[in-house]
This record gives structure tokens, sequence and C-alpha cells, in this order.
């Protein structure tokens, strides 16, 4: 007798567990892409504000913090604010840009 698709012949359990294996794949497979969306995201920010003339670990610190508005920074940037004096125009309270 043939064992049914998914069911290991003594194992009763067989499909339960490769259903439960294959969402945990799947969802790996999801964080991870997220997470890589999300550093790609970080390194265009960080590129933005470097070319705007932020310090290096100033630029850093501000590019990982999805509350941070990098367009509002760099505007005052551009309209002659320093990057420093920037921050503390635009950047909300709660946060701390310095490294």
């Amino acid at each position: 007798m043939t064992a049914p698709p998914g069911l290991v012949p003594g194992l009763r359990n067989a499909g339960k567990d490769r259903r439960r294996d294959d969402t945990n794949i799947y969802v790996g497979t999801v964080l991870r892409a997220e997470r890589a969306e999300r550093a790609a995201v970080a390194a265009w920010r960080r590129r933005q504000l470097d070319e705007a003339g932020f310090p290096a670990p100033l630029a850093a610190s501000l590019a990982n913090d999805p509350r941070v508005d990098v367009h509002a920074l760099i505007e005052l940037v551009e309209r002659g604010c320093r990057p420093e004096l920037a921050v503390r125009i635009a950047v909300p309270l709660e946060v701390d840009p310095l490294p």
C-alpha cells in the first residue's frame, strides 16, 4: 500500500510537521527580505545625507531611524543651514541622533 502524499509510513503527523516547516521557511524568507529592504533604504538615506554634507557618524545615525525626515533635513541644509542645526530644527525630540 502506498502512503498518501505528505505522509511518511509510520509517522502519523509527518504531513502536519511538513506544513509547519514550510511555513517557517516562508516566514524566514519574508523576514530576510524585509531586513534587506530596510537595509537598502537606510543605505540610500545615508548616501543622501552624505551628499548633503552631513558628517558620516551623524548621517549613519539619522539614516537608520525611520522617524527622521531626511528630506526636511536636506532641504534645510540646501537653504544654508549647518547640518547640526538642521538636526536640532527638524528631528523629533525623542530621537537621539548622536552616536
